[in-house]
């Protein structure tokens, strides 16, 4: 029996594709990481500008500093929306990265098998083969004998 190296060649292939995916996942999920740390500064920035506000309405200060503040809110709300979408499309990137990896993996452990059934089936075609020749040497000894 012969050896079949493309299973071998058809699993290094698999594996540098699992390996590109895995690094897919890690950006994808690196980037998702990032954007939600930018929506909890956005969070954080809202916070202190609330407070910010309630002082100024609580106290005597100007009308024109109290509306500059709510436009401000007005505009960190629609960054935190822009962010929070972001952040969403980041998530389902990192879901589809996840789903090609698992597919890579799949490929690979497929081809993993059959480089194994193959070494396996040669182990033991080389098992019968020195069987069928020690056998051979054992009957061609007894007939020498006779």
């Amino acid at each position: 029996m012969t050896p079949r190296p493309a299973w071998k060649v058809l699993h290094e292939r698999a594996e540098a594709e699992s390996g590109r995916a895995t690094a897919r996942v890690a950006e994808a999920r690196a980037q998702q990481i990032e954007l939600e740390k930018r929506l909890e500064r956005l969070d954080a920035m809202r916070i202190d500008y609330l407070k910010r506000l309630q002082e100024c309405n609580s106290g005597p200060h100007l009308i024109a500093q109290a509306m500059t503040l709510r436009r401000f809110l007005s505009q960190l709300d629609l960054l935190r929306q822009r962010a929070a979408a972001e952040v969403e499309g980041a998530r389902a990137v990192v879901a589809a990265a996840r789903q090609v990896l698992a597919a890579a993996e799949r490929e690979r452990l497929k081809y993993e098998s059959l480089v194994e059934r193959n070494a396996r089936a040669m182990g033991e075609a080389a098992v019968i083969l020195e069987q069928r020749a020690m056998d051979a040497r054992a009957i061609a000894r007894f007939n020498a004998r006779s």
